[in-house]
C-alpha cells in the first residue's frame, strides 16, 4: 500500500532509514534522518546508492530493491542480521542493476552465500572483507574472479596488487 502511495523509491528510502541507513539519490543528495525526508516531489527522486553500514537492514525488506531503477551502488558493513539467504534474495532483486557491492564485517555469510555473486554479471566493483564464516576464502574468490571477468574484486588479504583479481 505505502509503494502505490508514494513510489518505490521513497518507500524503499522509508525501509533503508528506518533500518538505521542511508540513501543516496540520483542528483547525489544524501539522507540519513528519516525525519530529512522530502515533503513534496517525492516521486521524482531516484535511489542511486544504499549505504547500510552499521543497520538493521536484511533480507525481508529486500523486495523494495527490485523496482529500483537507478540503484547501482550498495554497501553492507557490519550488519550482523545478513545470512547466505540475504546474499541470495540481494542478487535475486539486484543482479541487473548493482555495478558497486562492498560487503564487510557480515559474520553470518559464508562461502555459499558468496557463491551467489556470480550472477552478478553488471558488477564492476566488488570490495569483500572480514567475513570470518568463510572456510575456503582462497577458492571462493577464485571462483567469483572467474565468474565476474569484468569486475574488479578486492578481498584483502587475499587480493594482491599483481594477481589477476585486479581486472
Amino acid at each position: 500500500d505505502r509503494v502505490k502511495e508514494v513510489g518505490i523509491d521513497r518507500a524503499a528510502a522509508e525501509w533503508v532509514l528506518r533500518c538505521g541507513g542511508r540513501v543516496t539519490w540520483s542528483s547525489g543528495t544524501q539522507v540519513s534522518d528519516y525525519n530529512k525526508l522530502p515533503v513534496g516531489g517525492y516521486r521524482q527522486l531516484k535511489i542511486m546508492a544504499i549505504d547500510g553500514t552499521d543497520s538493521c537492514i536484511m533480507e525481508h525488506g529486500f523486495q523494495h530493491l527490485k523496482g529500483l531503477s537507478e540503484l547501482v551502488k550498495m554497501v553492507l558493513v557490519n550488519n550482523k542480521y545478513l545470512t547466505d539467504d540475504s546474499v541470495e534474495m540481494l542478487v535475486n532483486t539486484t543482479k541487473d542493476k548493482l555495478k558497486h557491492l562492498h560487503l564487510a564485517s557480515n559474520g553470518n555469510i559464508s562461502d555459499q552465500g558468496l557463491s551467489h555473486l556470480k550472477r552478478m554479471q553488471k558488477l564492476q566493483y566488488l570490495k569483500l572483507e572480514n567475513l570470518q564464516e568463510l572456510k575456503r576464502p582462497e577458492e571462493t574468490l577464485g571462483d567469483l574472479v572467474s565468474n565476474l571477468p569484468d569486475c574488479k574484486i578486492d578481498f584483502p588479504p587475499y587480493t594482491l596488487q599483481d594477481r589477476k583479481t585486479h581486472v
